[in-house]
């Protein structure tokens, strides 16, 4: 498969597996709400602390992105001793990593939930078990992030996002139905476990079947110290993102009640969402960019960066400005007039959405080795600007010090965009350019949904009005074919048509 086949098929399916989990998650929110009330979706959020969406995955000491970058440049120069060594001993290092922390965890779990945590009595000790066979679980969660990794190398994304699209139904339909016949918010997290176990057994079969050179037998430290520089820039990065990604929901446990963290949660799940989508999208360029021969292939590096950009953008802004304009209403049919509140908080943090585009040039410079330290520092500063702002302001303004801190943080963006300038060689008025007439292509559906509006009522259902989104979307993604694609843009869309067809 030719590397543009590669990257095409990889961003669309990363893409469009994430929108569907996404969705599933989406749907459950209400339910949740509705069944386990504000207090027990509350409680679901604070056990997250405890999994590896939280700070527990600091443990990975930035392994976990750096596999896929050395599977794939092992993989291009056909070294399988290499590819073995790496594979084996990384996955019985994380095997051993999850089984300490849960030795180290679990005998002073109940003492720090008590200690940290404000879970109502009446929830305490089914909380502090469900969350002590959570952390049970590193013991397989850790090794399915290397497996992860190295589906990532091989450029097997259909297995891993085919596999996450079939366990996701599953934990849906069950879930759902538990929670909807009285269970509590524990069959929520005990599916939290139950489900990367299973990913973790279809990834390591197919492993398997993929690479029929595979040698369980082979183990080298070599192997671990050869990334060893590398990783340790991901995970100074990586302990810095999971500051920037948990601090608030930490405050939020510590400072406020679980019914603000249900609050925090319908906040942020869009928004979230949205972002992981951004960086899921786009992750297939690590690899692929980890076998070009920056020596030779300069001129395609800023290529990749400003088409990819482009088309990056192109498809995500209509989806942002869409959401900036029908939040009002999708807070209402979503989740109901009493989450109203939070109507202009969400505004912001789709703001913030719009500035993490920005950031499209990171994995570009993974994959290349390049700017390591300037990634890292940013990635530092942006964490310390959030926490700190948050912290201060949390006392103060609630949970509307929540997009606060995100938005001050992203000030620190100009700062990485003269990086990706330095270090990849993009055209600065050309990247403005583009920015500028994908933003103003907005306007003609902002027009049309601003009359549509004053003369129909509102959106009845969320069917409705995601037909009103997709109209916005079209309208933009067709005006912006016409004014900011040029014709290598329109032609490499026809040849992607003709290779998905």
């Amino acid at each position: 498969m030719s590397r543009k086949k590669a990257l095409i098929n990889g961003t669309l399916i990363n893409g469009l597996s994430t929108v569907y989990v996404a969705l599933l998650t989406f749907l459950l929110i209400p339910i949740f709400i509705e069944n386990l009330g504000v207090t027990g979706y509350g409680l679901i959020g604070i056990a997250n602390i405890f999994s590896l969406l939280g700070y527990i995955s600091f443990f990975d000491f930035g392994m976990a992105s750096t596999v896929p970058k050395f599977i794939a440049e092992y993989r291009s120069k056909k070294q399988i001793d290499n590819l073995n060594e790496l594979i084996n001993t990384s996955l019985l290092l994380f095997i051993i990593i999850g089984v300490i922390l849960a030795i180290l965890i679990v005998p002073f779990l109940e003492y720090i939930i008590e200690e940290l945590f404000s879970v109502p009595p009446e929830f305490f000790r089914s909380f502090v078990k469900v969350v002590t066979v959570l952390v049970v679980s590193y013991i397989f969660q850790f090794p399915l992030l290397i497996l992860k990794g190295i589906l990532q190398g091989f450029l097997r994304f259909d297995i891993l996002q085919w596999a996450l699209i079939l366990v996701e139904t599953l934990r849906f339909g069950v879930v759902y139905y538990l929670v909807t016949n009285n269970y509590g918010f524990e069959v929520v997290v005990y599916s939290n476990i139950i489900a990367p176990f299973i990913l973790t057994t279809i990834y390591l079969v197919a492993i398997v079947k993929i690479f029929p050179e595979y040698n369980f037998r082979s183990f080298s430290i070599l192997s671990i110290k050869k990334i060893r520089k590398f990783s340790s820039f991901q995970f100074i990065g990586k302990f810095s993102s999971l500051l920037y990604n948990n601090t608030d929901r930490f405050l939020i446990g510590v400072f406020l009640s679980p019914a603000v963290m249900g609050a925090y949660d319908v906040l942020t799940k869009i928004p979230m969402m949205i972002n992981k989508f951004f960086g899921l999208a786009v992750s297939a360029i690590i690899p692929i960019t980890s076998s070009l021969d920056q020596k030779t292939e300069e001129n395609l590096i800023k290529g990749l960066y400003h088409r990819g950009f482009r088309f990056y953008f192109a498809f995500v802004c209509p989806i942002i400005c869409a959401s900036l304009f029908f939040s009002n209403e999708f807070i209402l049919l979503w989740v109901g007039p009493e989450f109203l509140n939070l109507y202009h908080s969400l505004l912001l943090m789709i703001m913030w959405n719009l500035a993490t585009t920005f950031l499209f040039g990171g994995n570009i410079l993974i994959g290349l080795n390049r700017g390591m330290f300037e990634l890292t520092a940013f990635r530092i500063g942006i964490a310390l600007v959030k926490i700190i702002s948050c912290y201060l302001l949390i006392k103060e303004f609630n949970i509307s010090a929540i997009p606060y801190s995100y938005l001050l943080s992203s000030l620190l963006i100009f700062y990485i965009l003269n990086v990706f300038k330095r270090k990849i060689g993009f055209d600065s008025k050309k990247f403005i350019l583009d920015v500028f007439l994908i933003i103003i292509s907005g306007i003609v559906p902002l027009i049309i949904n601003s009359y549509i509006l004053s003369k129909f009522s509102l959106s009845q259902n969320l069917f409705q009005l995601g037909l009103e989104v997709m109209l916005w979307c079209t309208i933009q993604w067709v005006i912006i074919y016409l004014i900011a694609f040029d014709s290598e843009d329109k032609k490499t869309i026809t040849s992607l048509l003709k290779i998905n067809a």
